[in-house]
């Protein structure tokens, strides 16, 4: 798959053009290998109170919630109800890069989604309450210009001065491994509630680009499932913890 990206990208003269290339190769990966229900393209989101974030490099929704408002060949706009994750494509993540994706990921996630009623009465460690399905965040970058631990302390410092609801959930990086923000009170730590807290857990990787990127989409794919799992909106956790197993022995144990 990596060297797939570099045939594309070889022969492409501006880095406008090999950033464009790697989003879409990245796009294509997670519609294969995401169920039909879930839709995987680039663009817009926006609420009922007139709110539109920017461009977004990959937007995963909901196809029986809300089809897309707007589609075009060059802009698509989607109804934030619909949205179940939002990830930015990165050909090389900086520390003011990691900040302005997270500012992004922050303001999709802030939408206010009143057009469908939420799920109720979720059931969640005893407790009942209303609920969203949640907006999973998080940036996929081909290389780094900071070390892992550094872009993690960047990662810790911006979601602890965010609202836990609009924090970035995860960064997974090919050349250098994956972050995960969230509780460590589960038995995964740091993948289970994604940006419940301000935890942090660190995972340096060896795997293929092939293999990061099922990563990606097998995360995604699971935090949708567990939460329909939850809700009622699917037969059974077991197809959730099955995703769960699957996403353990692809990343292996985080660094002590």
């Amino acid at each position: 798959m990596h060297s797939d990206f570099q045939d594309v990208t070889a022969h492409l003269g501006s880095s406008l053009d090999k950033g464009s290339a790697r989003e879409d190769a990245v796009r294509e990966f997670v519609r294969m290998y995401l169920p039909p229900r879930l839709g995987a393209e680039n663009g817009e989101l926006t609420d009922c109170q007139g709110q539109v974030t920017g461009q977004l490099d990959l937007v995963v929704y909901d196809r029986e919630e809300a089809p897309p408002l707007f589609s075009s060949p060059t802009v698509k706009v989607f109804p934030c109800e619909a949205a179940r994750a939002v990830v930015e494509v990165k050909s090389r993540l900086s520390l003011p890069g990691l900040r302005e994706d997270a500012e992004k990921i922050r303001c999709a996630k802030a939408l206010s989604r009143q057009l469908t009623e939420p799920v109720t009465q979720i059931v969640l460690k005893g407790l009942e309450r209303d609920e969203w399905p949640p907006v999973l965040g998080g940036v996929f970058a081909f290389e780094a210009s900071a070390s892992l631990r550094r872009l993690g302390e960047e990662l810790q410092t911006w979601n602890c001065s965010v609202e836990e609801s609009q924090r970035l959930d995860f960064v997974i990086i090919l050349s250098r491994g994956i972050l995960a923000c969230g509780r460590d009170d589960y038995d995964y730590p740091g993948l289970y509630f994604p940006a419940a807290e301000c935890g942090l857990t660190m995972f340096e990787q060896q795997q293929t680009p092939a293999e990061m990127l099922l990563i990606l989409t097998t995360y995604i794919h699971w935090r949708v499932a567990e939460f329909d799992a939850f809700a009622g909106r699917a037969p059974s956790l077991v197809f959730a913890r099955y995703l769960s197993e699957a996403l353990r022995d692809l990343i292996g144990p985080p660094r002590s």
